[in-house]
């Protein structure tokens, strides 16, 4: 994970994208060559018909550096920002759950389950023995694996 500060990327790798929005800018900036007139006898009727309001040939200077500044962000989003880096790393380990009396739980579900059990009148988890109870544990076994 690449820290810079108070802010860590997860996939710092999506960041390499940044320096390339120099070449994003020169491809909206690109422009096709105004086309070339030739006189051609049936072009009279098309004369007549009403013309279509024309597009300028260059973008706006505000909409190319909010297109850019979308990309931007788009590539920070992606290179998935987390926010104090530091204390996220330190859950990489096995999670580990060790009582007053030297007993440890390692699993996910048994400890969620052990401290919903422990305060039972917060209702963490519903009541031991309920069919809601082992829609719980269907839950967690579906989550941790």
């Amino acid at each position: 994970m690449l820290s810079l500060g108070a802010i860590g990327f997860a996939a710092p790798w999506l960041l390499l994208a940044l320096p390339a929005l120099p070449v994003l800018y020169w491809l909206l900036r690109v422009t096709p060559p105004a086309p070339r007139r030739v006189s051609f006898a049936p072009i009279f009727l098309l004369r007549l018909l009403p013309r279509l309001p024309e597009t300028p040939a260059r973008t706006p200077w505000w909409l190319l550096a909010l297109r850019l500044l979308a990309a931007a962000l788009i590539i920070l989003g992606l290179a998935r920002p987390v926010l104090g880096p530091g204390a996220a790393g330190a859950g990489d380990g096995t999670l580990l759950l060790v009582l007053d009396d030297g007993r440890q739980l390692r699993e996910g579900p048994a400890i969620v389950q052990y401290i919903a059990d422990q305060v039972p009148e917060k209702k963490l988890a519903p009541a031991n023995g309920t069919f809601e109870r082992y829609k719980l544990q269907e839950w967690l076994n579906f989550i941790g694996t």
